[in-house]
């Protein structure tokens, strides 16, 4: 159903300094508002065992992705009078916008007394690299040892071997597993 309202550009009398000043500048937010959830999507992805409030972080997300769909529609809106789309749009922005805000206000108290969280998490994981240069060692020690006990044992068979040459009882009893 066509509306019958006018194009937004009208309203810039189709100057082309106001309209491309509009067009490129909500061009350009809505590229970054979508970049910056797909970012943090990812981060938060692959960092979720970290982070103590996913849920805030997936809200976010979800409403710079909203602002950035709602300036995509305005430039649409300058050349095509969608404004009821556009409207919905930014009422769904609206919605995520609040409920955003409202679960973050009860939240602000923990968040600012689990700020030293992320040193904790450093610290955490500059213990399990250090554990994991000692098992490295470790390995690295049972490893050399494994090829010490083997030349023992090789050894005490040639001796073996040389005593019995010599007519005399072998000295070593070797168990081959």
């Amino acid at each position: 159903m066509a509306e019958p309202f006018l194009p937004s550009g009208d309203c810039y009398l189709w100057l082309p300094d106001i309209l491309w000043l509009h067009v490129i500048s909500n061009a350009v937010i809505a590229l970054s508002y979508l970049l910056i959830p797909l970012t943090l999507y990812v981060f938060v992805r692959r960092n979720q065992h970290r982070l103590p409030h996913k849920d805030l972080a997936y809200l976010f997300i979800s409403f710079i992705f909203f602002c950035g769909l709602s300036h995509a529609a305005e430039i649409y809106t300058t050349w095509v009078p969608v404004y009821r789309f556009e409207g919905w749009l930014k009422a769904i922005t609206a919605s995520v916008s609040i409920v955003t805000a409202l679960v973050l206000l009860p939240k602000l108290p923990d968040l600012l007394i689990n700020g030293g969280e992320p040193k904790k998490y450093t610290h955490m994981e500059e213990q399990q690299r250090a554990l994991e240069a000692r098992l490295t060692q470790m390995n690295s020690l049972y490893e050399a040892s494994l090829g010490r006990e083997e030349r023992i044992v090789q050894l005490k068979k040639e001796i073996n071997q040389e005593l019995i040459k010599q007519g005399l009882p072998p000295r070593y009893r070797i168990h081959d597993d």
